[in-house]
């Protein structure tokens, strides 16, 4: 429902929660499907290639919503503003994940 109109998808941290929601959603969906390619040698590690992805940008996006909950609730009197929040995080959650996946793929 928060998809539909513009104003609910403004906030930070609907977009750092949508984010989530997306992320465990896929991960959801790749847990379902490995289920089904899991006879193949081929299938079975692209499937835990993709499990391990997902599950490490579900916890980075906890992460990111645990720094912006700190941000919010902790420091009050802080009131220097972060431009682009958002987006560095995406960029950080959605982007490093495949670094370590790939550095465990090499060794």
């Amino acid at each position: 429902m928060l998809c539909v109109y513009s104003k609910t998808r403004s906030g930070r941290v609907t977009r750092i929660l949508l984010n989530l929601c997306t992320s465990l959603i896929i991960l959801l969906l790749v847990l379902y499907v490995a289920e089904r390619h899991a006879s193949s040698r081929a299938g079975c590690r692209v499937a835990n290639v993709c499990r391990y992805y997902f599950v490490l940008v579900s916890l980075c996006w906890n992460g990111v919503e645990a720094q912006n909950m700190y941000r919010m609730l902790i420091t009050v009197l802080d009131a220097a503003h972060q431009s682009h929040f958002v987006l560095k995080a995406a960029v950080v959650a959605w982007g490093a994940s495949p670094s370590v996946v790939i550095h465990q793929l090499i060794e």
